[in-house]
């Protein structure tokens, strides 16, 4: 891995967003780590300390949101991006980490701004 590698992220139960924002960042040559639990996400979050992260909310083996503020606080550089499909409370991030929410479905407009 080289200093300009950029490292991503994805912790999605849902496949074919999981795919499609994977697939979007790959093309821009981004690595991406594709997670679909939380369990996964959170052992590949600590082993690749990525750039970026984006999270879903509702996994099949708890709330992504729940532990987002504990990654953040692990991985400060990290910019997290929130996801959920309903409007949840947001988490209480640590002060001066980057995040951001967004409402699912996501665009490729929205893609193309985070780069």
């Amino acid at each position: 891995m080289n200093a300009s590698e950029k490292i991503m992220v994805v912790i999605e139960d849902e496949v074919d967003l999981r795919q499609i924002v994977a697939a979007f960042f790959r093309r821009r040559g981004w690595t991406v780590c594709e997670c679909g639990t939380l369990e996964e996400g959170i052992v590949a979050v600590n082993k690749l300390n990525p750039d970026v992260l984006f999270l879903d909310n509702n996994l099949p083996d708890g709330l992504g949101w729940d532990i987002a503020p504990q990654l953040a606080a692990l991985h400060p550089r990290m910019h997290t991006h929130l996801m959920s499909g309903f409007h949840p409370n947001p988490p209480q991030m640590p002060a001066g980490v980057v995040f951001s929410i967004h409402e699912k479905p996501i665009s490729f407009s929205q893609f193309e701004a985070l780069l």
